[in-house]
């Protein structure tokens, strides 16, 4: 009896150990995924025993995990290599049911295999179930993790029904480290495409998002009360047509836009793209961090050699409620065609604009203490601003439009001003370069036109700005851009202010190279021209 009994009872535990997934190799390992062909029972470790799904792959139901007999418990240095053309139907957890962590010098890798079939690996969510928080890929408490799509487009996430990708750590205080994220392209999702929730050191490098004008989605968005993150690079992303209509969305929420970051610190966007957008093509702030649950304070949000177009505003920086804080620095970047203004920044932001073109927009610059419009003057918070070696050229309505300004700080000189005449009909004749709503007297006192020195000379001496700036008149009549109606600053031959500019190096964010967005070093001969040459 005793014998039977022992022999039933190693049965059992000889079965639930085969039920379990492999254990990790001690030695990082290459696995291999082929949806048409392979099967989860195989070993995974040859293409010719490749498995049919990612370990941590869901039911299309959204109940739970499938049952992979031999996938492995992945650890440092792993690699999982999906075949090109492959079709993914179920969404993937990466969470510690079959993930350790990775190391940095041995992260664990998820990625197409550009040696193996042709094409790039698609994630389709038409027969994918999801919750209302769901995302097609979710990255949760795992560090140094990577997905790559081994070259442009190499990965499509598309047709979701909510999120695209989101990878979310534990906390602010213990967040998710090392993720990184490549060589994507998300469309025609329902919900926003790309997120990263608390987050450190994070890369999201050459991803594309396609709105493709659905109603509520959204582009990049990094952060969000309790959800900070710190120390990102997002390089060469792309993000477009979030929203049915392209330009026409004020404000309000942060859905819609091309790129949304908030309560982070040391965010870098660099040669990033936001184009015909429903709300703004970048955006960014602090929100409720005065009040519980405590957040992070958003500060050093660096924008290198951005474009937006298209969009409502081109870029947005704000404090919805610190009093003065947080720096900003936007480098060689463009805000063209913005339906209400190429920049929007207020309520306590510290803000500089450096060698900056904001051509053909609403206004150019829209700059206010108060937040949202119309609040109390209690309400208001000490804003400063910087531009400088910026064009400022043919915005229909104004220049730089200073409305509720009474503790407001602008810091300007050596810009380039250019108005424009044909304004629409039943409107002024033309625009104005400066409007600076809480002047002394009247309300235009300091409204500047090209063709009235009386104004320049008052602005000069009552505000103390542009001393060194250039007025143009307008477009209509002289161009000094060379590449007008292009993704360019570079100016004509004959410019004032091409001659010279402010010395920017020492004011330039630490560890970012002064140069322009051609890669030239600047300044040159101790002078910071304003457009590459």
């Amino acid at each position: 009896m005793h014998v039977l009994l022992f022999h039933l009872f190693f049965c059992a535990v000889f079965f639930f150990l085969c039920s379990l997934p492999a254990p990790a190799r001690s030695v990082a390992a290459v696995y291999y995924v082929d949806p048409a062909e392979g099967s989860d029972a195989n070993e995974g470790d040859s293409r010719t025993k490749a498995w049919e799904h990612i370990p941590g792959s869901f039911s299309t139901d959204n109940r739970g995990f499938l049952k992979g007999r031999g996938w492995r418990h992945l650890g440092p240095g792993d690699t999982v290599l999906i075949r090109s053309g492959s079709t993914v139907h179920s969404r993937l957890v990466i969470d510690h049911a079959f993930y350790n962590n990775g190391t940095p010098e041995a992260p664990i890798r998820l990625a197409r295999d550009p040696s193996w079939g042709s094409g790039p690996v698609v994630f389709d969510g038409s027969d994918q179930a999801l919750g209302s928080w769901d995302a097609m890929i979710l990255v949760s408490r795992r560090d140094y993790i990577e997905i790559d799509g081994a070259s442009t487009d190499g990965i499509v996430v598309r047709n979701v029904r909510g999120r695209g990708l989101h990878a979310a750590g534990n906390s602010e205080i213990n967040r998710m480290t090392g993720f990184a994220a490549k060589n994507m392209k998300f469309s025609h999702n329902t919900g926003f495409n790309v997120i990263v929730h608390r987050q450190d050191s994070f890369v999201l490098d050459n991803i594309e998002v396609d709105g493709a004008g659905l109603p509520d989605t959204g582009g990049f968005y990094v952060g969000g009360k309790t959800f900070g993150c710190n120390k990102g690079l997002l390089k060469n992303c792309r993000s477009h047509h979030n929203g049915a209509n392209p330009g026409k969305q004020a404000g309000g929420t942060d859905a819609r836009m091309g790129f949304w970051v908030q309560n982070c610190t040391n965010i870098t966007y660099e040669n990033c793209v936001a184009w015909e957008n429903e709300g703004r093509g970048f955006d960014g702030g602090s929100k409720n961090v005065l009040n519980p649950p405590f957040s992070t304070v958003t500060d050093n949000i660096v924008y290198l050699n951005c474009t937006a177009r298209r969009n409502s505003y081109g870029f947005g920086a704000t404090f919805d409620d610190v009093p003065e804080g947080g720096r900003y620095w936007y480098l060689n970047c463009i805000a063209r065609d913005n339906a209400m203004g190429g920049w929007n920044i207020y309520s306590g932001a510290t803000v500089r604009v450096y060698n900056c073109l904001s051509a053909d927009n609403g206004n150019g610059f829209y700059l206010d203490t108060l937040v949202p419009w119309g609040s109390p003057p209690t309400w208001s918070r000490p804003t400063t601003v910087y531009i400088k070696n910026t064009i400022i050229s043919g915005n229909s309505q104004n220049g730089i439009y200073a409305h509720e300004c009474k503790l407001l700080r602008l810091h300007s000189d050596y810009n380039l001003y250019q108005e424009v005449e044909s304004k629409p009909t039943g409107t002024a004749s033309r625009s104005t370069m400066i409007r600076w709503c809480d002047a002394p007297g009247r309300e235009d006192r300091y409204r500047l036109y090209g063709y009235g020195r009386a104004g320049l000379e008052a602005w000069r001496k009552e505000h103390g700005q542009d001393a060194h700036s250039a007025f143009f008149g307008s477009k209509e009549r002289h161009q000094v851009r060379a590449d007008a109606g292009t993704d360019s600053s570079r100016t004509a031959a004959p410019s004032a202010v091409k001659r010279g500019g402010a010395n920017l190096t020492t004011d330039w964010p630490a560890g970012i190279i002064p140069a322009d967005r051609h890669g030239n070093p600047r300044p040159v001969k101790g002078k910071w021209n304003i457009g590459p040459d």
